[in-house]
């Protein structure tokens, strides 16, 4: 099980072919928001950054990171590193059982 801050930019989402200065700018801005701190890894997914760092520490890059302006949304995640064996599959089925609407 991996602990991470994903990390998602604001309005970047619209820009066109300079999409990639201001991605590049940001995730600048971010890494030197937490150079102070350890990170394990630092990767960059479909508009998003993803931080691998020690879980005790994330309050705290959480602050640092917030003063980064662009950011849209931090949150932390938890990443399962599971393997499917043996074909086994789960479903689950939730029922809403009350259905006032306003």
């Amino acid at each position: 099980m991996d602990y991470l801050i994903s990390v998602s930019f604001g309005e970047l989402t619209l820009k066109g072919d300079n999409r990639k200065d201001f991605e590049n700018r940001i995730i600048r801005k971010i890494k030197k928001a937490i150079s102070n701190f350890e990170v394990e890894e630092f990767y960059k997914e479909q508009g998003k950054v993803y931080i691998k760092a020690d879980k005790e520490l994330f309050e705290e890059m959480i602050e640092q990171i917030k003063k980064v302006f662009g950011i849209f949304y931090i949150c932390e995640r938890i990443v399962l590193n599971s393997e499917i064996k043996y074909g086994i599959f789960f479903v689950i089925h939730i029922k809403n059982c009350k259905k006032t609407y306003l």
